[in-house]
């Protein structure tokens, strides 16, 4: 699902959309990550924050079955998280940079993993 590169050169790998692992993730600081945008030969990259986090946005039928809607990879900057969200279904990205705490839905996030800070971070496709 996604790639972490952290400080000390390592790597995690995460699961899948049922699944991501992020919890699992060793407690260090990451340096890079990024996420495969599906159905395309690209991969969404950010790095540089000071702190990541991610959901996985899931809506449900009338019947109570689920589907994924899109994957929201987000980086903190100070007191700004700039959140790329990638629809499952178009594999279209959207960017919004929202303030610490209101980051997902005017809502505050947890699970947030340290980063590896720079003094321009950067969120690219690749």
């Amino acid at each position: 699902m996604y790639k972490v590169v952290y400080e000390d050169k390592t790597e995690f790998l995460g699961g899948d959309l049922q699944n991501s692992k992020w919890n699992e993730m060793p407690s260090k600081p990451i340096s890079i990550i990024g996420y495969p945008i599906p159905n395309s030969k690209q991969i969404l990259v950010m790095e540089g924050y000071e702190a990541y986090n991610h959901h996985i946005e899931r809506g449900k039928f009338l019947d109570g079955s689920e589907t994924l809607i899109r994957i929201i990879l987000m980086g903190k900057s100070k007191n700004i998280v700039h959140c790329c969200s990638i629809d499952l279904k178009t594999s279209k990205i959207d960017i919004k940079t929202e303030t610490f705490g209101r980051e997902l839905r005017g809502g505050a996030t947890t699970g947030w993993k340290e980063g590896k800070k720079l003094p321009n971070p950067q969120y690219y496709i690749i």
